[in-house]
């Protein structure tokens, strides 16, 4: 059983081997004649075929060959293998390839083991000339189809820098694409799609270092928020406007602060209030227009834009409150806020509001509009808060108890001095520029109001209307006309222009005097401070000190002589009092003054004796010198005795010319004692002048005191 076994086994293994064995020279005389497996020529599979069925095939494939070419964009043309004289030749390549290869015949098993690829360019014939006619003809060359390409580049949006991605566009590359062509040719493809390696590509990639470190450092510069607040309005600074402000093109990167500071001169012009108009809705519901030269939001542009720029250098973020050189109540519309004094001109009405609601209201009286004087409207704030003071001008002097100014030397302040207010007294018996209140109602806004608390006036008649009104009225306004156009400069008492015994002229003429002498006193003070030791200038400066106070003084009785006959009496007194204060000035100045030339004329008498004994102590010292060089002559040569000679000239030039120093210092100091003693008699004659003007002016008012109390006296009687 075994070995019938075995011997089957024995005979299926010699079947099997005799079958392979015939299958291996069964193919192996096939592929004698034919090529063997994966086998291709010019791309083109030939495993199985005959030297004559590869020409053959040849010779089908190029009769009426077309190679169609597709492109990026999607452009397509074609290359016609008749235009490019394409045909196939038979030189005997074929034959050759095939005795060639190695797998052929008993080496056809290798051909499943190894392809055999053959790139015989004889095979084929084309005109190299007609294919690069054909290939510079192609639509991909065409301008319509052509697209540069684009670097990939840093581009803002949404706040930032960002890398915008490369274009390659559409740029074909010709020896590239003549290249494929050529290869698709010789194998005889019908469709061939250009590769990527056909086309340009753009330089710079979005994979560029540089480019994203630049876009890193740009976005680190930028990336900072600043709000500014305007009240209820925020302005934002972020990156879409810092972005303005930096100079890319430098490679630091610069901050151009004239940008930051043409910025922040837009939000000054686009917020400040300094300077503008203002509406206003009075207490009477009229909508006025007032001027406000003096108050409001003024933006400091220079500060505010170097905070700008430090917040940006520093990358700090956060908010920035605009730096003011002036400042409103409030930031919001209206800046006057709520809480202020309303100066009604037409009606002589103040009212003071607080948080919206008027909580005091007082009639008034305002600068006298027939006479240039009327009160500034406009918009205005507290200046000072000042208790028990005395106004001070050219030729007056006004104790009041409450003085609030506003607009330079125009405030609010009590006048004891008049009986009445309201109405239209303003006109031809105002002020001469402030709001004159009683006493209780001076007190009562006195404790209301604040400083910086806003004051708005409006109103009131123009100096020609209030001339035309005087004249309507048949009130007197003496030479009112000439006054047009003049304001008072700081305060001034409240002078009446009814009909006295002086004219206005007159009474103008004397200040106008005063306030020249006044300016040539303060001329000689500055010239004076500048010299200290100059004692003719300090005795000048002292003289024309006394010459201005003796016109203030004359100025001062002239207006007392000028007063209107309502509150004479009151007004006469104090001016009295006030040329009793001048006449008294005047001579303490003028004791000042001798005391001032005592004091300085004994300092140089001492200066002087301090330098004669010097000079003394010089000549004696000298002198010993010159005994000791004679008696040391005899050993001296000739030329160290020149020498002591030409010391000893020197040391007596200088004597000489300390000496004439000395007695020019003594002409001077005389001159000054001379000075001195001439300024104190011009003193003593102004104080005299004075005295006797308040003798005047003393029984002048006890003249019309005596009319008054007759007038009194008189009207008491009548029924």
């Amino acid at each position: 059983m075994m070995q019938s076994s075995t011997k089957k086994v024995l005979i299926a293994i010699i079947a099997v081997t005799g079958t392979l064995l015939a299958v291996y020279l069964g193919f192996a005389h096939y592929f004698s004649t034919h090529f063997p497996f994966r086998t291709t020529l010019n791309g083109n599979n030939i495993t199985g075929m005959t030297v004559r069925q590869v020409k053959e095939m040849l010779l089908i494939n190029t009769d009426g060959y077309v190679l169609t070419i597709e492109g990026k964009g999607g452009v397509k043309d074609t290359i016609d293998g008749a235009a490019i004289k394409l045909t196939p030749v038979f030189a005997g390549e074929i034959e050759e390839l095939m005795s060639d290869d190695p797998t052929r015949g008993f080496g056809w098993m290798g051909s499943l083991v190894v392809p055999t690829n053959y790139r015989a360019v004889s095979v084929l014939r084309y005109s190299e000339e007609a294919l690069d006619e054909a290939v510079d003809s192609l639509a991909f060359f065409q301008p319509e189809n052509i697209i540069e390409p684009t670097g990939a580049e840093l581009v803002y949006e949404d706040g930032e820098y960002k890398v915008l991605s490369e274009d390659d566009g559409v740029l074909p590359e010709k020896d590239q694409i003549r290249k494929e062509i050529t290869e698709a040719v010789i194998g005889l493809k019908e469709k061939l799609v250009l590769s990527d390696a056909c086309y340009g590509k753009a330089e710079i990639t979005s994979e560029d270092q540089e480019l994203v470190r630049t876009a890193k450092a740009m976005n680190n510069i930028i990336n900072v928020n600043i709000e500014l607040p305007f009240g209820d309005v925020t302005e934002v600074i972020g990156p879409d406007q810092i972005r303005e402000w930096v100079d890319f093109e430098d490679p630091s990167y610069p901050l151009l602060g004239d940008k930051v500071y043409e910025y922040v001169s837009g939000l000054a012009e686009k917020y400040d209030t300094y300077g503008k108009e203002h509406e206003f809705v009075t207490t009477g519901g009229e909508t006025v227009t007032v001027a406000s030269d003096t108050y409001g939001w003024e933006m400091d542009i220079d500060a505010t834009t170097e905070f700008v720029i430090a917040a940006v250098a520093s990358r700090t973020s956060g908010e920035i409150t605009p730096v003011y050189l002036h400042e409103a109540a409030s930031r919001t519309f209206p800046d006057y806020g709520n809480t202020y004094a309303e100066v009604d001109l037409d009606e002589q009405k103040v009212y003071i509001y607080e948080d919206g609601e008027m909580v005091f209201e007082t009639d008034c009286v305002s600068g006298r509009a027939s006479s240039g004087m009327g009160t500034p409207p406009g918009l205005f704030k507290i200046n000072a808060m000042v208790r028990d003071t005395v106004l001070v001008g050219v030729g007056y002097r006004s104790p009041v108890s409450y003085w609030m100014p506003f607009n330079k030397g125009v405030g609010f302040h009590d006048a004891t001095w008049r009986a009445t207010f309201g109405g239209d007294r303003y006109v031809y018996n105002g002020s001469h520029g402030c709001v004159n209140l009683p006493l209780e109602s001076a007190k009562e806004i006195y404790n209301l109001l604040e400083i910086d608390e806003p004051v708005i006036v409006y109103g009131g008649m123009t100096t020609t209307e209030a001339v035309a009104y005087s004249e309507e009225k048949e009130y007197v306004v003496s030479n009112a006309s000439e006054r047009t156009g003049q304001q008072a400069s700081a305060h001034a008492t409240e002078t009446h222009l009814d009909e006295v015994e002086m004219t206005i002229d007159q009474v103008q003429a004397i200040e106008n005097q005063a306030a020249a002498a006044q300016a040539a006193a303060e001329e000689a003070e500055r010239l004076a401070s500048q010299n200290p030791d100059n004692a003719d200038a300090a005795a000048a400066a002292a003289a024309a000190r006394a010459a201005s106070d003796a016109l203030v003084a004359q100025a001062t009785d002239a207006q007392y002589r000028y007063l209107s006959q309502e509150n004479e009496e009151i007004e006469a007194a104090a001016l009295a009092a006030e040329a009793a204060a001048q006449q008294e000035a005047a001579a303490q100045q003028a004791a000042a003054a001798q005391q001032a030339a005592a004091q300085q004329a004994a300092a140089q008498q001492a200066a002087a004796a301090q330098a004669a004994a010097e000079q003394q102590a010089a000549q004696e010292a000298l002198a010993a010198q010159q005994a000791a060089a004679a008696a040391a002559a005899q050993t001296l040569t000739p030329e160290q005795q020149a020498a002591i000679d030409a010391q000893y000239q020197e040391q007596l030039a200088q004597q000489y010319a300390e000496q004439l120093a000395a007695q020019e210092a003594l002409a001077a100091q005389q001159a000054a004692e001379a000075a001195a003693a001439q300024a104190a008699a011009e003193q003593q004659a102004a104080a005299e002048a004075l005295a006797a003007q308040q003798a005047a002016a003393e029984a002048l008012a006890a003249q019309q005191a005596a009319e008054a109390a007759a007038a009194a006296a008189a009207a008491a009687g009548t029924p």
